[in-house]
């Protein structure tokens, strides 16, 4: 891929070849004020971050758990929308961010806008990949091609209910990383992750492709 997805593959990259784990934390843009989402992703690269997962507000957020839905509807309270938060990548990016950034939408705001529309604005705004949470492997070719179109990375989720067929399929279909739902249930700190379970889905997913796995939800220490 040549664009705005390479610094997505390249931060992954370097990590696998340094042998080290990377870290890509989220948080939901304009939280806890509207115009903190530039300052929150420098801090999060001076912190050592390899890339940041910036949540786009949705008022009806996938999957997220009462922190973050919280989160979002206050920053949609305060104003926050996705050119705002685009915005504040831009912003970020002037001031010499050179992480990778990926953001985490609802497929209604990327429908809304138009999906060729919302993936230039990101490549333009600076950001480098896509997650879509609510948009089905079977329904995401349109959503992948947009991206791809723009230069960003599409990753996709694979669910703990996944078959190891359907698993591979997602995993096949797509880019820059394939992201991993550690439990079932919503996003948030959690010690109920089956270890054993995770670890066997993350070594059939390594025999299926061989992009980084990014593993989320429930995720409380190292």
């Amino acid at each position: 891929m040549n664009g705005a997805g390479d610094r997505v593959t390249g931060r992954l990259a370097s990590a696998r070849a340094e042998g080290r784990l990377g870290l890509m934390p989220f948080f939901c843009a304009g939280y806890p004020r509207a115009d903190v989402t530039t300052d929150t992703i420098l801090a999060i690269e001076q912190a050592g971050a390899d890339v940041v997962e910036i949540g786009i507000p949705f008022s009806d957020p996938i999957a997220d758990g009462p922190i973050i839905a919280s989160a979002m509807h206050e920053a949609i309270r305060r104003g926050v929308t996705w050119r705002s938060a685009l915005d504040g990548v831009e912003a970020a990016r002037s001031r010499g961010a050179q992480l990778g950034v990926v953001a985490m939408v609802s497929a209604s705001i990327v429908l809304r806008v138009g999906l060729d529309r919302f993936a230039r604005e990101c490549a333009s705004a600076g950001v480098d990949g896509l997650i879509v949470p609510d948009v089905p492997v079977e329904e995401s070719a349109a959503f992948s091609n947009a991206a791809h179109n723009a230069g960003l990375v599409h990753a996709q989720l694979v669910a703990p209910t996944s078959s190891d067929d359907r698993a591979a399929r997602i995993a096949g279909a797509s880019s820059g990383f394939v992201y991993v739902i550690a439990r079932a249930g919503v996003t948030g700190e959690s010690e109920a992750i089956d270890a054993a379970g995770l670890s066997s889905r993350l070594s059939g997913l390594r025999a299926a492709t061989d992009l980084p796995l990014a593993v989320g939800f429930g995720i409380s220490n190292a």
